[in-house]
């Protein structure tokens, strides 16, 4: 006759106190992991020296209206342009020809301009800035009452709630 032999079961584990859980959200880690810091606006003119001058322009314009309203404001471009101006942009991104992705016409044909969407997002992807609202280059701050420091004190407090646990 045969005897099976049973191994005496585990100890029971060893209670061990955790400290408690602090949950980051995504883009804050992200950003910590990449080096980023801060939070700023990030605008775009880049593309064929024949419509460069154009959006440099519109870009220009667009900063010059928040920093206005929000004279500390990080603003940043990404232009391929060989000079910005320094009083509106704090960062002057200059991509790199192999990055200037070819883009197409729109396909009703509306609008001839080739537009390099892939650019753009790479770049908004490698923006200096935790907290990057990105914008076209055709817009202006609302001026009036309550727009002075909102944009700032927007950034601000979504630096503080890192991004409202986003």
């Amino acid at each position: 006759r045969s005897i099976a032999l049973h191994p005496p079961p585990p100890p029971p584990p060893a209670v061990v106190s955790l400290p408690a859980l602090v949950w980051e959200s995504a883009a804050a880690s992200e950003a910590k992991t990449l080096g980023r810091e801060g939070a700023g606006l990030l605008f775009f003119a880049y593309g064929q020296l024949s419509a460069i001058q154009k959006y440099l322009r519109e870009a220009t314009d667009a900063a010059a209206s928040f920093r206005a309203l929000n004279p500390k404001l990080q603003i940043a471009i990404v232009s391929n342009n060989g000079t910005v101006d320094a009083r509106v942009f704090s960062h002057h991104i200059t991509p790199r020809p192999d990055l200037l992705f070819a883009g197409r016409p729109f396909a009703n044909g509306a609008d001839p301009m080739p537009r390099q969407w892939l650019t753009r997002l790479y770049y908004m992807a490698h923006s200096p800035y935790a907290l990057t609202w990105a914008l076209d280059s055709g817009v202006l701050a609302c001026a009036g009452d309550g727009s002075k420091g909102a944009v700032q004190t927007f950034l601000d407090e979504a630096e503080r709630t890192q991004f409202w646990g986003f």
